[in-house]
């Protein structure tokens, strides 16, 4: 009843009675230990059944209760305590018998923020808890989880250089860690870079700066560009000089002038410079053609341009006399004498007599004559490759009825001819209905058949030998040696229409429409035979297609009818009279004096190119001069003809024969350019890739030009060169190194 106190029985009854203890007389204990005790015994068990003799005590004693203890060991793996400590942290728990062990909160040790590197907050092994009861040694282990290793690749690229050690493959650098650290490039891993652009490049940039401050969180590429240099420019070419053998070193060209580097020159062949660049102008003595190559050497910010040739000459010099005479009077001076004119000049040079050298005549005819004229016209345009005589005559006085003037019709469709300075007269012979039907607008026929105007159409002729292209005289001279003639002028020929009521309204005619235009060529003095030889002229016409043959005959006019007009040819052949004597009646030196005349016109050789070894794309062929009429090879004559040329015919013919959205390749390993005629043919085209494989420095590249590509149009449009290097279409155009 948790009281503690004594409990004291008083047994009575009579003398003779036997005194026993009730059953509620005996107290209930043995539930009411003290603390570290338990149920206990009666040191004599008090029973019912005992009889009580004496005064007795009954004592209860609670047992002592055993000790118990439990060690619970915390453990901490792969790192420390929160407190920093690493070692075992012990905790014993004690009780006695009956107790239930249980750890209180601050027996736990605080643990989780120590990890060792490369190792994060973990977790228990079994969570240790002040609810848990603890009935044996017990061990907790704390153990921080590892970190997943991580990793990041960088990798570095350059472009249009080396990195400074001189390669140019990638550089890759491989970043390592673990889960949560920060990657960072280090100083050493970033590839030093700036100083080894290749040609034509210089300094240039990163995409994007590496640093070692930046932290790498994904795979990474940092590009080193190197930017193209500017494009260094000719303000001025060098031009070739008009030079005379003199005894002494002469410089061959003028000085050029340069933005963005210097002029450099060098002597070479007609294909290449095959002496160093230098900035002095060669100078050469002897007589000779000379190649004169010259570039502008780019400063450290531009690009060098591509070579170019200047062919300089110095010729020998020789003279011709012109005299001029006069008959039936004197020269407007008053004088009668001849008089002579010497002209002299470099051989190859177009001797031609100057206004003033012209004697004026024609005011002082003697009495019963008037006004003539010369037996040739003296002119200014004329070459003089021999000593000529020019004969005044004045004409004998008659009378000669005005002449009435050309009536025009209105309503009428007039051809005429415009001539221009050293051209040979021409004249139209009519208009026929077929070709006013195709050339004449729906508003000039109105016009001409309702309004009563006159639609002109005229012919205009020109002397374009000074300016005549290169290739043009190429395709004739080859025409006229099938022919055995002799080229004389070239003529640029066009057809100009226009109404007479509004002349300013002039339109060049570039197309006939198939319809055919008739015109009359007239020799010229200066191109007519001397006695004693049966000339031949010929009129070749250049087409798209080639030289054809549209005119032939004696003179003194040729008749030419064609459907277009564009350039044409004067040229002609000659053949000896027969003679009179004999060959009973000639010596044998006559003979052979008599047949060399017939070989040899005008007593010397004529000579034609011929081609000895055709040109390839890789080889350049072989021409020698012989002459035509008995095969006598000239002396040093030998010339190379560029294979370049059939390079760029044959890259032409490829692109204009593929069909759209096609492809053309084409293989060298002597060029590194191509003409603008292989960029124009290819930008006619639509969807054709170009791809050209080449050599440059040992080193293999393919270049990709696709006609469509908007660079294409802007480098015509905007570049006027006649060549371009493949390595400067590479800055602009797709290229790439072959492996």
């Amino acid at each position: 009843d948790a009281a503690t106190a004594d409990k004291t029985v008083t047994l009575t009854g009579h003398d003779g009675d036997t005194l026993k203890l009730t059953a509620d007389q005996i107290p209930a204990v043995g539930s009411k230990p003290s603390d570290t005790y338990k149920a206990g015994s009666w040191d004599v068990t008090p029973s019912t059944e005992t009889e009580i003799t004496a005064a007795t005590t009954y004592t209860y004693t609670y047992a002592q209760k055993d000790s118990i203890s439990q060690t619970v060991t915390f453990k901490v793996v792969n790192g420390s305590w929160n407190d920093e400590t690493t070692t075992d942290k012990t905790v014993t728990l004690t009780g006695y018998e009956g107790d239930t062990l249980k750890l209180k909160a601050a027996d736990i040790p605080a643990v989780g923020t120590k990890p060792n590197d490369t190792y994060m907050a973990g977790s228990w092994d079994v969570t240790p808890s002040t609810e848990t009861e603890i009935t044996a040694a017990t061990t907790y282990t704390y153990t921080y989880a590892q970190k997943d290793a991580i990793s990041q690749t960088v990798t570095f690229k350059v472009v249009n250089g080396s990195w400074n050690d001189e390669t140019t493959t990638d550089k890759t650098v491989t970043l390592t860690g673990y889960e949560g650290d920060t990657l960072k490039l280090k100083a050493d891993q970033i590839p030093a870079v700036g100083t080894k652009p290749n040609d034509t490049y210089k300094v240039g940039s990163w995409d994007v700066t590496p640093s070692t401050d930046t932290a790498v969180t994904e795979a990474t590429t940092y590009t080193y560009t190197y930017v193209a240099k500017e494009a260094s420019v000719v303000t001025k070419a060098p031009e070739a000089k008009t030079l005379t053998y003199n005894g002494s070193a002469q410089e061959l060209v003028t000085a050029g002038t340069a933005t963005g580097g210097e002029m450099q020159y060098a002597l070479g062949t007609e294909t290449e410079a095959t002496q160093p660049y230098t900035t002095s102008i060669p100078t050469k003595t002897n007589a000779g053609t000379y190649y004169v190559w010259y570039k502008v050497v780019g400063d450290e910010n531009h690009s060098d341009t591509e070579p170019a040739c200047v062919t300089s000459t110095i010729r020998d010099e020789f003279s011709r006399v012109v005299t001029f005479k006069v008959v039936n009077g004197s020269w407007n001076d008053g004088t009668t004498d001849n008089k002579s004119v010497t002209l002299t000049g470099a051989e190859g040079e177009g001797l031609k007599l100057s206004a003033d050298q012209i004697p004026a005549v024609g005011s002082r005819a003697a009495d019963g004559y008037k006004a003539g004229s010369w037996d040739n016209d003296p002119d200014t345009e004329t070459v003089i490759s021999e000593d000529v005589t020019y004969i005044y005559s004045y004409a004998k006085e008659e009378e000669t009825a005005p002449e009435e003037p050309e009536e025009v019709q209105e309503g009428d469709v007039v051809a005429d001819a415009e001539i221009g300075d050293g051209a040979p007269e021409c004249s139209v012979d009519g208009v026929s209905d077929e070709l006013y039907e195709e050339v004449a607008s729906e508003e000039e026929k109105e016009a001409v058949e309702q309004r009563g105007d006159t639609l002109h159409l005229s012919l205009k002729v020109e002397n374009i030998d000074d300016t005549v292209s290169a290739s043009d005289k190429e395709l004739v001279e080859s025409a006229a040696v099938d022919a055995e003639a002799t080229i004389g002028m070239f003529l640029d020929v066009s057809l100009y229409k226009w109404l007479e009521s509004s002349p300013a309204d002039r339109t060049r005619l570039s197309d006939l429409h198939g319809k055919k235009l008739q015109f009359d060529v007239e020799v010229p003095d200066s191109m007519k035979a001397e006695s004693g030889v049966n000339r031949t002229f010929y009129v070749f016409h250049i087409t798209d297609g080639g030289v054809e043959l549209v005119g032939k005959g004696a003179g003194p006019s040729i008749t030419v009818r064609v459907d277009h007009l564009s350039v044409f040819v004067l040229a002609y052949s000659d053949t000896e009279e027969a003679e009179e004597t004999s060959d009973d009646e000639m010596t044998e030196e006559e003979k052979r004096d008599l047949e060399y005349r017939k070989q040899h016109p005008n007593g010397q050789h004529t000579y034609v190119p011929k081609i000895v070894k055709d040109p390839t794309e890789e080889e350049d062929g072989l021409m020698i001069m012989v002459c035509r009429y008995c095969g006598f090879v000239e002396r040093d004559s030998e010339q190379d003809i560029s294979g370049y040329g059939v390079y760029n015919a044959k890259t032409v013919t490829a692109i204009q024969n593929e069909a759209a959205s096609g492809s053309v390749q084409m293989e060298t390993r002597r060029w590194i350019s191509v003409h603008r005629k292989v960029l124009e043919a290819l930008q006619a085209k639509t969807n054709i890739t170009l791809r050209l494989r080449y050599v440059y420095e040992g080193k293999h590249y393919i270049l990709e030009i696709n006609s469509d590509d908007p660079n294409l149009d802007l480098l015509l449009t905007t570049v006027e060169d006649e060549y371009f290097g493949f390595r400067y279409l590479g800055t602009l155009f797709t290229t790439e190194e072959e492996q």
